[in-house]
């Protein structure tokens, strides 16, 4: 049977891990979609030359004002790029959130409708250094 969300290279803090007999590691199920969407989000517009339009940068938003403005930017620009996502059919949830204990963090609740499933996940966090 095939994995509904499918099946990738395992991505664990920026790194690809080896299993024991050398190959790449793999992911699948909604682990597997919640790795996607942040690696999706994390990727600065234009990392990828195959595909300039891919990524949404959010840690390139950590320092910027918060207002609603700005808030309200961030969340057009992960609409879209959730859009352009397969596997997802709509954004049911998307709350921006700095904590001002740490500012240079960008924390973000998120709920999509994929694969006729509503899928939470736990919150995503952002920084200045991704």
């Amino acid at each position: 049977m095939t994995e509904p969300y499918g099946t990738d290279i395992a991505w664990v803090d920026a790194d690809l891990p080896v299993g024991t007999g050398g190959d790449y590691l793999t992911m699948t199920g909604e682990e597997n979609l919640r790795q996607a969407i942040f690696r999706r989000l994390l990727t600065k517009p234009g990392a990828f030359r195959a595909r300039p339009g891919y990524g949404a940068g959010v840690g390139t938003w950590v320092k910027k004002p918060r207002n609603r403005s700005t808030i309200n930017e961030l969340e057009q620009r992960i609409r879209e790029q959730l859009a352009l996502e397969p596997r997802i059919a709509e954004v049911v949830e998307l709350a921006v959130d700095w904590d001002a204990n740490t500012p240079t963090v960008v924390h973000l609740r998120l709920a999509v409708l994929a694969l006729g499933r509503t899928v939470r996940f736990a919150p995503l966090t952002f920084s200045e250094a991704a």
